[in-house]
């Protein structure tokens, strides 16, 4: 029996992953330790529980996940049900006093510990492990960047909007944005392009009150239409777009829509190679219409790619396991002094071995210490102002 305490989101990813289809003699068991009182919360009473429990599945194979918020997870292969009712009963015994382990009439509290039969209740786990998941990427990216309380919209606004942005030009909010090998900083090579839509521009060719960016729901929605845009703009223009390989960053719903099979099949006329770019909380808001779509990709040969990660969110994912082909890490100033640290720097090189430096992009380079930082970590792909920079240095247009 295995004991962690950190990343321990990723190992219920993990768990679940690797159960799939296979989950005969696998139990999981989640002790709700976060709910009790405060007096009952000490390092020490929780290390107990931990010990308690290695101690009854030392013979066994599995893991013991200890949580941030003191949660305790244990992942067992095996049918000793018997072990499994002892283990409860034990840590009940020792929160005995606490309302979490039972009630004050006396009986045991239904909410101390969930067990799951992962053969019959994979799907419940799934979602509960891709909760926890989603969750911890959204902290570790970070407060969102939807932080204007805008007014509520109203239906007759959403559908005036809708058709607004369906009468509005692309053709001005268009960009592409090269994603490319960098070995000398002076020589940055093409691979692909990331064509995409620009928020500031086509909020500027509009009329409405509303800003885009301002309600978060809004904009989640008003994605899905543009997406519908940007795919009908290059189905209209193939020349124009599909003479190099691309990459979109799109929602899950749209790739399963009729529209981008239509655009697949153009795209493969044209032999041009497709990167899909994915938000990650996209994928773990939805795991399941993730994998669907991952099956698509690579039934027609796409390529799926990562996106929307720092530092904290990227160590927590696992190509192997999710089986992405390329992922984009965003780029910041504070980063460069996460090269002196040595746990963060560690645990860093790792994830990029564990992805392989050769699938990681480096993105929102916007000067040479971007550069300098990817080199020190083995990463030779970026993406940002900086290499536009060089590549177009009289293009007026700022991505």
């Amino acid at each position: 029996m295995r004991i962690f305490s950190s990343n321990i989101e990723a190992k219920l990813v993990d768990f679940v992953n690797t159960t799939r289809g296979s989950a005969e003699d696998y139990y999981a068991m989640h002790f709700r330790l976060s709910k009790l009182t405060e007096s009952y919360k000490s390092d020490f009473q929780i290390k107990i529980a931990v010990n308690i429990l290695n101690e009854l599945f030392r013979e066994e194979q599995g893991d013991i996940l200890r949580a941030d918020n003191l949660d305790i997870f244990l992942l067992y292969k095996g049918n000793d049900r018997n072990l499994v009712n002892k283990a409860i009963f034990q840590l009940r015994y020792l929160f005995f006093d606490d309302p979490l382990a039972t009630t004050p009439d006396g009986k045991e509290n239904k909410e101390f510990c969930e067990i799951y039969d992962i053969n019959f209740q994979w799907q419940g786990f799934s979602v509960l492990a891709n909760k926890i998941m989603t969750e911890s990427i959204q902290k570790a990216i970070g407060k969102s960047d939807f932080l204007e309380q805008m007014p509520v919209i109203s239906a007759k606004s959403l559908v005036d909007l809708e058709k607004e942005i369906e009468e509005t030009r692309l053709d001005k909010s268009i960009r592409k944005q090269s994603i490319c090998t960098i070995r000398d900083i002076k020589s940055p090579k093409p691979l692909f392009h990331e064509i995409y839509i620009n928020i500031p521009s086509l909020q500027s060719q509009m009329k409405s009150n509303f800003k885009i960016t301002g309600n978060k729901w809004l904009f989640l929605y008003i994605t899905q239409k543009l997406d519908e845009k940007v795919i009908e703009t290059i189905s209209v223009n193939p020349e124009q777009f599909l003479y190099m390989p691309i990459s979109l960053n799109l929602n899950l719903s749209t790739v399963l829509s009729p529209d981008f099979t239509e655009f697949s099949e153009i795209a493969k006329d044209f032999k041009c190679q497709i990167f899909i770019e994915l938000s990650v909380t996209d994928i773990f808001s939805d795991i399941s219409t993730f994998f669907k779509v991952r099956d698509i990709c690579q039934k027609r040969e796409h390529k799926i790619c990562l996106d929307g990660l720092n530092n904290d969110a990227f160590i927590q994912v696992s190509r192997k396991n999710l089986g992405f082909d390329m992922a984009k890490l965003q780029w910041n100033a504070d980063m460069k002094s996460d090269l002196e640290l040595k746990n963060e720097n560690r645990l860093l090189k790792e994830a990029i071995d564990n992805c392989g430096a050769n699938r990681l992009i480096l993105c929102r380079c916007d000067d040479i210490h971007a550069i300098e930082y990817g080199h020190a970590l083995g990463i030779n792909l970026f993406q940002g102002r900086y290499p536009d920079r060089i590549l177009y240095p009289h293009n007026k247009i700022i991505n």
